[in-house]
């Protein structure tokens, strides 16, 4: 059992470096303000629904009944204040428990006026995991400010105590505990399929056929430009279909499984990138979170990119 214990011991202690752990925060809180500002009409417009409409989900299950839409208004544009404050990283030991916790609460809300939307669920979780973490101790205005007053304590409250300078597991557990929530999710989802009416039937095609072939008739009656030229080939090769079912179980059902060592893991975040790209042609659907990869952040050393990316800004500077 030692070899197992060693195992374990070397996926959560595995020291990261802060800088990591503050770019994943402002690509998952970035995405979410993106989310909150577009949408904030939307979210307002359903909270001015009939009062009969309301079926509280998540936090909101405690409501016996609405609150006014313009005390959810409110809360929802105090939750973008603190998204704001979470984004640039101050006072984050305050901030990002309080972010995390009203945005979970907003979300529910939103949540509890007809169809449950799974697209907020895994940056919800990735924001919770982000706001009870020292995630503001390199990339931030927390950083900064102690760099350039280390002496004023009323201006270091946010800051965390005992924060490590170097790479440390104290910021390594976190992004490993963002991929394993990632995995479980797309388990989840994989376990949704194989536990329906098809059981593991899910993955000869048909049913994944029969689900392209629903959505496309509702965009075909509703939409003004219908369903995707690509439909036609779900109904030309079955084969392909279900090589497709095939491959979108083990992507889902053994997501776990990948996570044990660190390029098996990226290698699955690719696999899981092709199967949202072939969604986002085949019936127009698009997780944003996902298909453009922000989901997978904590699965690549982000820092080194963003190094990248400002050396070569730097440099563009420097030619002018």
């Amino acid at each position: 059992m030692r070899w197992i214990r060693q195992a374990v011991d070397r996926f959560w202690c595995t020291p990261v470096p802060a800088a990591r752990l503050g770019w994943i925060r402002v690509i998952s809180g970035g995405f979410m303000m993106f989310v909150l500002l577009r949408g904030r009409r939307s979210f307002i417009r359903v909270a001015n629904s009939a009062p009969d409409h309301f079926r509280p989900v998540g936090l909101a299950s405690y409501l016996e009944a609405p609150i006014s839409p313009q005390v959810y208004e409110g809360l929802l544009w105090a939750t973008i204040v603190l998204g704001t404050a979470f984004v640039l990283g101050f006072w984050h030991r305050f901030v990002g428990p309080l972010f995390a916790g009203l945005l979970l609460w907003v979300i529910s809300y939103r949540l509890s006026w007809g169809m449950i939307y799974r697209v907020h669920h895994l940056v919800s979780l990735h924001i919770l995991i982000l706001g009870l973490v020292p995630a503001a101790s390199a990339v931030s205005i927390d950083a900064w400010i102690m760099r350039r007053h280390p002496g004023r304590r009323m201006l270091r409250l946010g800051i965390w105590p005992d924060t490590p300078s170097g790479p440390h597991w104290r910021f390594g557990w976190p992004v490993q505990l963002m991929c394993v929530v990632t995995a479980i999710v797309y388990s989840l989802a994989g376990l949704a399929k194989v536990m329906g009416p098809a059981g593991w039937a899910w993955g000869l095609g048909n049913n994944l056929r029969n689900n392209v072939a629903h959505d496309a008739l509702a965009k075909e009656l509703m939409t003004p430009g219908g369903a995707s030229e690509w439909v036609q080939l779900a109904f030309a090769s079955p084969e392909l279909m279900a090589a497709a079912g095939v491959l979108s179980l083990v992507i889902e059902l053994c997501a776990p499984l990948f996570l044990f060592h660190r390029r098996l893991a990226q290698v699955w975040v690719v696999l899981a990138l092709c199967m949202h790209f072939w969604i986002r042609v085949l019936m127009d659907l698009t997780f944003t979170y996902q298909t453009f990869g922000f989901a997978f952040a904590s699965f690549f050393a982000v820092e080194a990119w963003a190094m990248w990316v400002g050396s070569k800004g730097r440099a563009m500077v420097g030619m002018k």
